[in-house]
This record gives C-alpha cells, sequence and structure tokens, in this order.
C-alpha cells in the first residue's frame, strides 16, 4: 500500500519547464486561425486556479495583462508587454482532528511578485512565440505566467493539429524553508516528453471551440511509471474575428511518484478575457471592499485601545507612541536614520510590557497574617484550598525573615498529584525559595509533567541560581522545551554560558544552531574559541549562525 507520509508531492507543485524542441503535425480542413491584436490596446483576463494538494487547497486569482506595442503589417508579428497580478490563497485542511508539532509540512511560500513586473514577448500569428524575456513560470506544471492565454495554432487549414516538445522540468527542494536561514535550494533538472493534441470541435458565429488534451511524461522512471506525470483536458474558445482567445477552462492531473509513494494533485484553470467596463468595475469593487476592510480595521483598533486605556494606561500610551512613529515613517520625505531607532525602542519596550502583563499583576506586599492563612491553606484536604494558599504566596513579595518557613512548607506539595495544586507550589518555590529548593525543583525538570516542567524552568529563573543553569540547559535539546530553556538562558544571562557551550558539538544540529543563538545575546570572550569552531560546522545553517555570533560576541568585547 503506497503511503504518503514520505511523498514530496510539493515536487509537482513549484515546478516549471522550458520547452526546447517544436514538433507540428496536421491532418483535413478548417479556416486558418490567427492572433491578431490591435496595436496600443489592453487585453485583461481574469484567472482563476485551484489546486487540491494533500495538506490544503490553495486557490490562486487575479488578473494576467498584455498590452499590445506593436503589430507588424506585413508579417502580422505582435509585439507585447505581459504583466500579472495573482494572489494566493490557502485553506489548510484538518489532518485526522491530530496537530502536528514541529514546522509545517508544506511546499514554499513562493510569492507572486516576480510575475508583476512587465515582460515583453514576441509572436508570429500562429502563436508561436519568437522571442521574449525571462518567462516566469506558474506552479503545479502551468508552464509560463506569459504563455497561459497564447497557445500554438496550426500554420494551415486544419482541423487537428499536434504539438510535440522535449522539455525540462525543473523541482526545488525547498523542505526547508521554515527556518530562519534555509540552505540554498537544491534545483534537479529531469528531461520530458510533452504531447499535445489540438482538435476544433465546434463554431458559432466567430467563436471556434478547441479541445486541447497533453502528456506530459519524465524520462525518469520509478516503479515501471514516470516519476513526474501530467495529463490535461481543455476547452478554449477562440475569436476567430479578434484573433484572441476568449475562454480557456483547463483541468490537469500531476502524479508524483517516489519509490513506493504516488501523489496526485488535481488543478484546474479557468480564464476569461474582461471588457474595460467590466475590469473598471471589479477594480472600483476592490477599492471599496479595501476601504471597507480598512475601515473597520480602525474601529477595531481604535475600541482596542480604548478598553487598553481603561486597564492599562501606560501601555495604551506606549502603543500611541508606537502609532505616531508609524505614521510619521509613512510620510513622504520620512527621516527613517531618526525615526528606525525609535520604533525598534518602541517595539521592544511594548513586548515587555505585554509579557508582563501576559504573567499577571505584579508580586503584592503581604503581612504575617496572610502568611500564616495561607500556609495553614497549604495543610488543608481540600485542594481547591491548598492551590488557593500556593497561588497567594505566589503573588506575593517574599518577606525574607519568613522565607524558609514558606519555602519548606511549599516544597513538601512538589509531590502532589493535582497538576493545579503542582503548578501554583512550582510558582510560589519561584518566589519564596532557597538555596535547598535548587535541587528539588531540577528534579521536577527530569519529569514527565511537561507543564511542571515549564513552570520549574520559570521558577528556578527567578531563582538566578547557576546550578538552576546548567539543568535547564541540558533540556535544549528537547523541542517541546526549547523555547522555554532559551528564555532561560537570556534572562541567566552570562551565567548560563558555559553551559550553552558544550551544545555548540550536540549531535542535534537544531541545538547546535540554538545554541549559536543563545550565545549570540549572552556571549562573552569565553565563547569565542567555540564559535570559530562551530563556524567550520559541517551543516550550512550551523556555521552560518556560528559566524553571525562570533560577529555579535566580538562587537561586545
Amino acid at each position: 500500500m503506497k503511503s504518503q507520509s514520505t511523498a514530496r508531492w510539493w515536487f509537482a507543485a513549484f515546478c516549471g519547464f522550458v520547452a526546447c524542441i517544436y514538433q507540428l503535425s496536421w491532418a483535413a480542413d478548417t479556416a486558418p486561425l490567427k492572433y491578431k491584436f490591435e496595436a496600443g490596446k489592453t487585453y485583461t483576463y481574469q484567472v482563476r486556479i485551484e489546486a487540491q494538494t494533500p495538506e490544503y487547497t490553495e486557490t490562486i486569482t487575479g488578473e494576467t495583462i498584455y498590452n499590445v506595442k506593436s503589430a507588424d503589417a506585413r508579417s502580422g508579428d505582435l509585439t507585447l508587454t505581459h504583466s500579472a497580478t495573482l494572489t494566493p490563497q490557502r485553506q489548510y485542511r484538518q489532518q485526522g482532528g491530530i496537530r502536528r508539532i514541529g514546522p509545517p509540512m508544506m511546499g514554499p511560500n513562493f510569492s507572486f511578485s516576480s510575475f508583476s513586473p512587465p515582460r515583453e514577448i514576441v509572436i508570429d500569428p500562429r502563436g508561436q512565440i519568437l522571442r521574449y524575456e525571462v518567462k516566469m513560470q506558474l506552479p503545479y506544471l502551468l508552464g509560463s505566467a506569459v504563455g497561459l492565454l497564447i497557445e500554438p495554432l496550426a500554420d494551415k487549414d486544419q482541423q487537428k493539429w499536434q504539438v510535440k516538445r522535449e522539455v525540462e522540468v525543473t523541482s526545488t527542494d525547498m523542505e526547508r524553508l521554515f527556518l530562519a536561514r534555509p540552505m540554498p535550494a537544491k534545483t534537479t533538472a529531469r528531461p520530458a516528453q510533452e504531447t499535445i493534441d489540438y482538435s476544433i470541435a465546434g463554431r458559432k458565429d466567430t467563436i471556434v471551440t478547441i479541445e486541447r488534451k497533453s502528456v506530459l511524461a519524465t524520462l525518469e522512471m520509478v516503479d515501471g511509471e514516470p516519476a513526474l506525470e501530467q495529463t490535461a483536458n481543455a476547452t478554449i474558445e477562440f475569436d476567430s474575428k479578434a484573433g484572441m482567445i476568449r475562454t480557456l477552462e483547463l483541468k490537469t492531473t500531476t502524479r508524483v511518484n517516489d519509490p513506493g509513494v504516488t501523489i496526485r494533485i488535481p488543478v484546474t484553470v479557468s480564464a476569461r478575457l474582461v471588457t474595460e467596463q467590466e475590469m473598471a468595475l471589479i477594480q472600483q469593487q476592490r477599492r471599496d471592499a479595501l476601504a471597507k476592510r480598512e475601515q473597520a480595521t480602525k474601529e477595531e483598533k481604535e475600541k482596542q485601545r480604548q478598553e487598553l486605556a481603561k486597564t492599562n494606561p501606560e501601555m495604551a500610551a506606549k502603543q500611541a507612541e508606537l502609532d505616531r512613529v508609524s505614521e510619521e515613517m509613512q510620510k513622504p520625505g520620512a527621516d527613517f536614520q531618526k525615526l528606525q531607532p525609535q520604533f525598534v525602542k518602541l517595539i521592544s519596550e511594548l513586548a515587555k510590557m505585554h509579557q508582563a502583563a501576559a504573567k499577571g499583576p505584579k508580586p503584592a506586599p503581604i503581612d504575617d497574617a496572610a502568611i500564616d492563612a495561607a500556609l495553614a491553606d497549604l495543610k488543608r484536604a481540600d485542594r481547591m484550598l491548598v492551590s488557593k494558599g500556593a497561588q497567594t504566596l505566589a503573588r506575593a513579595v517574599p518577606v525574607e525573615k519568613r522565607r524558609a518557613e514558606v519555602a519548606k512548607a511549599l516544597e513538601t506539595l512538589l509531590a502532589e498529584h493535582d497538576p493545579s495544586v503542582r503548578r501554583e507550589t512550582i510558582a510560589a518555590l519561584g518566589a519564596w525559595g532557597t538555596a535547598q529548593t535548587v535541587p528539588k525543583l531540577i528534579v521536577v525538570l527530569n519529569e514527565g509533567d511537561v507543564f511542571s516542567q515549564m513552570a520549574a524552568i520559570e521558577a528556578l529563573t527567578t531563582l538566578k541560581d547557576e546550578r538552576g543553569a546548567e539543568a535547564i540547559a541540558k533540556l535544549l535539546p528537547q523541542q517541546h522545551l526549547r523555547h522555554d530553556a532559551t528564555e532561560a538562558m537570556l534572562a541567566f544571562g552570562p551565567v548560563a554560558e558555559k553551559h550553552v557551550i558544550p551544545l555548540l558539538k550536540h549531535k542535534d544540529w537544531t541545538t547546535r544552531m540554538e545554541a549559536c543563538d543563545i550565545l549570540a545575546q549572552i556571549g562573552t570572550a569565553l565563547s569565542l574559541e567555540p564559535l570559530k569552531l562551530a563556524a567550520d560546522d559541517g551543516n550550512d545553517l550551523v556555521a552560518r549562525k556560528a559566524e553571525d555570533a562570533l560577529r555579535a560576541v566580538q562587537g561586545r568585547k
């Protein structure tokens, strides 16, 4: 049974192809078809592409536009300038109710900005491309953006004609684009053959209906089948009087074969020529929709600002200042050299405020009576009251003369089975803990309850004992705890440095890379030699991270 678990289905989704050799054959008689775009005119097609991949449905919508620069009266050759505005959207599927942990299983989030710049193309009346600038490729083996609405026509009066071509299918290995600095993409080229059959299916007035069927297959075989194969069927409405395609309806199925794995990706393409009046209406509708969204965003932002001003005036003032600087940066002639540092500083300050707010209210002073009441709650049978007592202590400013007493009472609850009580206890120990508490919290780090582990990391970070830094550093290789462990290392600062350095030689390359990132922020002269060695790491990502860290540490010397 073939499984999808290891399939590189995105292989097909991001392939392009370049035609090398054309061969035409013809049969039967029809009226000749020719392209007759008029010089000085603009032809706009609305395009919609929909692809069903194993993980999501992708739709690509927008316009592809041909501006006719000139038409040679003698040869009929046409010089066009093509541009396109195409916007992708993805709707992800639910994978059996299970959320995957780790980087997203998807192809690259490619940008369509490269499709927008005008590209010049020269075609003859039959649609054969005589000259072109770099042709940008559409995904899903749909060929070039510029050629989507230009099909080769027969050069004689025929009902049927055929195009055969040898092509090169290229695929780019983008599996690691989720990383901050991906390795250079590995491109693989595979020779392939494509056969396209055209036939006149009918005529009505000036509209000629053309049926198009094609098969593209790589020469490389896997399990007796092409490594990649695409079949396609299309219906084209060609205006014989105006000399252009009016509509295109295309369906393709791309099959990708890896050893023991087959993935099929169906794709549909719809395109139609729109009039200037229709395009003006579409553009106005888009402007109206954009204005509506902007107004809704503005109103929601104002509502949030007013609510924030009531609950956290300081944060509201900081946000208002950030908004002011942001608006200044968008004005013509803005002084970026002056405004950029202000913007970065305000972002950082606001982020710290949000982090502080997320941790809840600031610790409040507590008197002896309240401490006695909380300690009494810790001894009760009702676990809710025990949790309440621990929470009271966790949110209090420790009283030094009673620290040891409170810590000892809390430590007895570390063996508590109730998860809520246990987490509140650990949080309280972060405030009231002593040097004797640290080994007990380190034991929690190595237990299986991830929430207790996270609470222990925070508590040990608050206590600032180097033994805690050493123990937390050992958690960095664990993906589910890495974020919390990293934040702890940054909070410990240079104290954690010597415990992070050994991780530069860890067998897991992502751990080595994380160690580089941490040392870039807390490293001292002690890290220089280890980072120089790490700069020669066999993994390109790790090596570059080490180089960045080395520069950061040297900059602080």
